[in-house]
């Protein structure tokens, strides 16, 4: 997210299919101040950006340290595309790194680890931290990341590899680990003096594989909010996939008990049915149930409001205009846009 604020709400805000976003190079800033005896003006209080539907997870965070990953996890009722119930629950136990952090994501009956990394290339401990974990085998574990690490096995040929390269590749090996990302797509955009590089990459341990946690990693351009890396784009498949009727685009009526009187004032209002012979036919019970059916609707319409299509709980300022200047950014195609 290069630290921005408002990219980040206008990310929050906007997105209506997403359960969990890991994010590397999070805002990160002041956001209070406490009281102190040993200071008149307080201290101030670090923290991220929030919003009324996401909670916020943050890695362990040393004292004098910034937070250099962050997660957000939908609140409540997961999105219309995924609606298995989960808890994340960050393991502060495993980790005590500002550039790392490891997540269990429970289900009734199952657990996934998700681990969020951004090597800090400044700060050498952020990489050791990452290379001292070892993985589970046997429980599905997703690992995303923004590398900062320039490889031959997933980079261009033309940008020289990494010093550390090789023990990434080591550590990852150790932890029987396969690249999601396709090698030589790029994640990054150059600026006039860099090359387009690969350093955001997924991971997948064995256990995904087998189970099939996991899939269609894709890179969301259009979702990138004029930063130069891509999101990654990643579908997790609690239950084994099942292919599903789609559900129908109309959401349908509230139901209100006090509109009874006026729905059945409407109702009555209908012309009145075809009358059905004693033994009628297939083709007349059907046509005495569609006309049924069409005074149903006809009297929902004229008494009941109709729902409105899922939409996540956004910040109480977000309007038609912060809309409007989001599309305007994903729309972008250079840096002064």
């Amino acid at each position: 997210m290069c630290r921005r604020n408002a990219a980040t709400h206008m990310l929050l805000s906007s997105d209506e299919h997403t359960n969990i976003f890991l994010i590397q190079e999070p805002w990160f800033d002041t956001i209070g101040t406490a009281r102190l005896d040993s200071a008149c003006q307080g201290i101030d209080l670090l923290g991220g950006v929030t919003s009324p539907s996401w909670e916020v997870l943050y890695p362990a965070i040393p004292k004098g340290s910034w937070a250099k990953v962050m997660t957000y996890a939908h609140k409540g009722t997961p999105n219309p595309h995924n609606k298995t119930p989960f808890t994340t629950v960050p393991r502060l136990d495993i980790s005590t790194h500002p550039c790392l952090q490891v997540l269990n994501v429970v289900f009734d009956t199952k657990m996934w680890h998700i681990i969020n990394f951004y090597h800090n290339v400044k700060d050498r401990s952020s990489l050791q931290a990452l290379l001292a974990l070892d993985i589970d085998v046997a429980t599905p574990t997703l690992v995303v990341s923004d590398f900062n690490t320039h490889s031959p096995s997933c980079s261009p040929q033309t940008i020289p590899c990494s010093t550390w390269a090789g023990q990434v590749e080591d550590w990852a090996t150790t932890n029987l680990l396969t690249l999601a990302n396709t090698p030589g797509v790029i994640t990054q955009r150059g600026t006039e003096q860099e090359c387009d590089s690969v350093i955001n990459l997924a991971w997948y341990n064995k256990a995904v594989i087998q189970a099939g946690s996991f899939s269609n990693l894709r890179m969301d351009w259009e979702g990138s909010l004029s930063s130069d890396h891509a999101p990654l784009q990643i579908t997790g498949h609690p239950q084994p996939v099942i292919n599903k009727p789609q559900e129908a685009t109309n959401p349908g009526f509230l139901i209100d008990p006090d509109q009874k009187k006026e729905w059945l004032r409407a109702f009555k209002a209908c012309p009145p049915p075809s009358g059905l012979p004693f033994t009628p036919t297939t083709v007349e019970l059907e046509q005495a149930a569609t006309e049924l059916l069409c005074d149903i609707q006809t009297a929902n319409k004229q008494s009941l409001r109709k729902r409105r299509p899922f939409h996540p709980k956004v910040a109480p300022w977000w309007d038609a205009e912060c809309a409007i200047a989001t599309q305007n950014l994903r729309n972008a195609q250079d840096t002064a846009t």
